[in-house]
Order: structure tokens, then C-alpha cells, then sequence
């Protein structure tokens, strides 16, 4: 299902992208459901960029663009990404939360080359679907 909605040209094709460690900040509703979070949208990255170097999953603080960003000339990754995953309940809709995917694109010295951001209500999908159609309208 994710090669029909990332139908898209792979912009990294051929290219090696350095992914830092998803930020994900949700409502403590949500909390269990952040290791599939993370899982899904790794996943998706894969899919779509073989090429891509993975960091270690490091959720101990605040992410250091510089340091990543060394991290990823180590590798020898042209382009780092970086994403964020926000969510948080709904006021007016039962167990309906509303989930941010930001995504940030830097070179490998660390100077941000692009950044945007895309929002979904679950709704009728769950959590980890919603990610995976934020992923692909990018």
C-alpha cells in the first residue's frame, strides 16, 4: 500500500539521506502507540530511500542539528532529514486526535535547505495510518 501512495519521484533516488531520531511529542493517550510511530515512518523512509542511513534511536533530549549533522558527513550523506511527529486530543471529537508530521531538510554542513509541515485528524484511521498519508503527501 505505501509504493501506491509514494507513487511520487523519489527525489533522493541514488542519493544517500541521513535520518536523525524521530522527536515524537503526543498526548499521554497516545503514548504507547510512539514505538510504532517511529516504526512506520523509518519504515516508510525505507521504502522510498533505500539509501538512507538510519541514527541511532536516541530519545534522551533535545536534537543537536550540529552534531547530526557530523554524524551525517560521517556516513557520507548528502542531505539529512529530520522529523517530528506532534499530536494531541481533539476537543470537540471522542478519541480523536489531530497529528503533526514536520519535516525538516538539511545539507551536510547543517544549513536547512527546506522544512514544512502536514496535518491529519485520526478519525477513521488510526494513529500509524495517519502518519504513513502525512509521509506520502510529501
Amino acid at each position: 500500500a505505501l509504493t501506491f501512495l509514494v507513487g511520487q519521484e523519489n527525489r533522493t533516488a541514488g542519493h544517500t539521506v541521513y535520518l536523525t531520531p524521530i522527536v515524537v511529542e503526543v498526548d499521554d493517550a497516545l503514548a504507547e502507540d510512539v514505538p510504532y510511530l517511529r516504526a512506520v515512518l523509518r519504515d516508510a523512509q525505507y521504502v522510498r530511500n533505500a539509501a538512507t542511513v538510519f541514527a541511532p534511536a536516541d530519545t534522551s533530549g533535545p536534537l543537536d542539528v550540529a552534531a547530526q549533522a557530523r554524524a551525517a558527513r560521517t556516513v557520507g550523506a548528502e542531505q539529512m532529514l529530520v522529523y517530528r511527529i506532534s499530536g494531541e486530543k481533539l476537543r470537540d471529537a471522542h478519541e480523536t486526535y489531530r497529528l503533526t508530521l514536520e519535516r525538516s531538510v538539511y545539507d551536510r554542513d547543517g544549513n536547512l535547505l527546506a522544512a514544512g509541515a502536514r496535518s491529519a485528524a485520526t478519525g477513521a484511521l488510526t494513529p500509524m495510518e495517519v502518519i504513513l498519508y502525512l509521509f506520502a503527501q510529501d
